[in-house]
C-alpha cells in the first residue's frame, strides 16, 4: 500500500481502509480520525443529585454494624468483629430482657 505522509496528514492512495465501502479515491486520515476528538456535548444531560466521594477504596471509614440476638453466634460475632474490622460501631438487639442486665 502506498502512502505519502506529511507532517499534519497520511494520504492513502491505494487500497482500502477498513470498512471504507466508497470510491476508490485518496482520503486523508485526518478526515477519518478528526471527527472522532471532537469533545461531546454533555450539556442536554441533567446534572447529578449525588457526588461520589473522593477516597480511596481501601481507606478505613467507621461502619455501623447491627446484630440480631445476643446467642452463641450474636456474642460470637460482638467479640471478634471488632478485632478484625477497626472502627465499627457495633449494636447488639436482644428481645429477651433477661440476657443483658441494665442495674
Amino acid at each position: 500500500m502506498g502512502a505519502n505522509s506529511s507532517d499534519e496528514t497520511t494520504t492513502v492512495e491505494s487500497g482500502r481502509l477498513p470498512g471504507y465501502n466508497g470510491p476508490n479515491k485518496s482520503i486523508s486520515i485526518s478526515e477519518v480520525v478528526q471527527p472522532l476528538l471532537t469533545p461531546l456535548d454533555i450539556s442536554g444531560y441533567p446534572k447529578a443529585k449525588f457526588e461520589l466521594e473522593d477516597r480511596y477504596i481501601d481507606e478505613p471509614r467507621s461502619l455501623k454494624v447491627v446484630v440480631i440476638g445476643a446467642g452463641l453466634t450474636g456474642i460470637t460475632t460482638g467479640a471478634l468483629l471488632p478485632r478484625k474490622v477497626p472502627g465499627i460501631r457495633l449494636t447488639i438487639f436482644e428481645k429477651n430482657s433477661d440476657v443483658v442486665r441494665n442495674d
